[in-house]
């Protein structure tokens, strides 16, 4: 297993891309901030692209030539990328999303890939030979590749759909609603890019060539590949540190009160499920350490002065009659609690009773 130095360099940046994409992902999936669905999906997303870019490792670095009974290991989950990339979008631009069977569907394809990987993956290498020689490489193989982009693209598109159709009806939303606007356009473009070395491959396989063993020519989409992952990293660090995503602001006029009145109470900034301490102290222009000494001043905390105007919103929403559309939980994720638990204490702590006892006295 002889390898140049472009190719040494490559595997290097894959490894570190595997190892950041496998950390991030967990991360995010342990993340008890923001939206809990939210937070699967993109952590999802990063554990799927760190297991396939641990197969393209894997086939790269020449350990598939060295031991193929390694082939169709079931660690290609291409078909999951932008199916995930759309629920989490899903789950960020409409108001009273819930994860339920009509999503399921999306994720029908991804399991048939995973499916077929995975009754295949662990066979003998005699019958591994047979996929390949019968099944995978005359037709599979280009099922799977192509199948790929038009999923890819597919799902980017309605997820561009999604965002551009977004009522931005509070300020604190648009850095929101551009970064997810420019994580969507530049991971198009990484597919794009796969879809034009897709289709070349295929046409040059048509004249007895192979784009794939022309030195130099795969460079950029190497490259792309690499910068993919690394793409999705860099984003779901900023996604899981929201203060990364907004612009720092300026001080502004007036008193720690009264910025905080407009925050609050006309951009409704509580609402956001990952509203912290660092983020607010982002929006607002004011260290982190002078919003908790005034928070203190106050004899109150940031989380029980964010949790009072949460549930303040819930009993507002309940008093409108939005309870019977989306239920007790539906209502508390869309007035910024990311658990049930959470708002359960919130609540009791605020009004004495649970909200269930307070609903059945509205009620009565």
């Amino acid at each position: 297993m002889n390898l140049e130095i472009e190719s040494f360099i490559s595997l290097f940046f894959i490894g570190g891309g595997i190892i950041g994409a496998l950390i991030v992902g967990l991360l995010l999936l342990f993340r008890s901030e923001g939206k809990r669905i939210s937070n699967y999906f993109l952590g999802a997303l990063l554990l799927c692209a760190a297991l396939t870019s641990l197969n393209n490792f894997l086939a790269t670095s020449g350990v598939y030539s060295q031991f193929p009974n390694l082939y169709f290991l079931p660690l290609s989950f291409g078909f999951s990328f932008a199916p995930l990339f759309y629920c989490f979008v899903k789950s960020k631009t409409i108001q009273h999303y819930q994860f339920g069977f009509k999503d399921l569907l999306h994720f029908v394809l991804p399991l048939l890939q995973f499916a077929f990987f995975l009754a295949i993956g662990f066979r003998s290498l005699e019958f591994k030979s047979w996929v390949w020689r019968e099944l995978y490489g005359p037709y599979l193989q280009y099922i799977d590749e192509g199948g790929f982009v038009l999923i890819s693209l597919f799902y980017l598109m309605a997820s561009r759909r999604l965002i551009k159709a977004q009522s931005m009806n509070k300020k604190w939303q648009n850095e929101l609603h551009q970064w997810m606007s420019r994580f969507t356009r530049v991971f198009s473009l990484f597919i794009w890019i796969n879809a034009v070395y897709t289709i070349g491959d295929w046409v040059s396989l048509a004249y007895g060539l192979n784009i794939y063993n022309i030195p130099y020519l795969t460079i950029p989409m190497d490259i792309s590949t690499i910068l993919l992952i690394y793409w999705m990293i860099v984003n779901a660090w900023m996604y899981s540190h929201q203060s990364l995503i907004f612009e720092g602001k300026k001080k502004e006029e007036g008193d720690l009160d009264s910025l905080l009145f407009k925050l609050f109470d006309t951009d409704a900034i509580y609402m956001n499920p990952d509203l912290d301490l660092n983020l607010l102290s982002k929006v607002i222009g004011e260290p982190r350490n002078k919003l908790s000494k005034h928070f203190s001043q106050r004899s109150t905390t940031f989380t029980e002065f964010v949790h009072e105007y949460r549930v303040n919103a819930f009993i507002q929403l309940v008093a409108e009659g939005k309870l019977k559309h989306f239920g007790i939980e539906g209502l508390s994720m869309d007035v910024g609690f990311n658990s049930r638990a959470t708002f359960y204490r919130a609540f009791k702590k605020k009004m004495g009773i649970s909200p269930s006892e307070y609903i059945k006295n509205v009620n009565e």
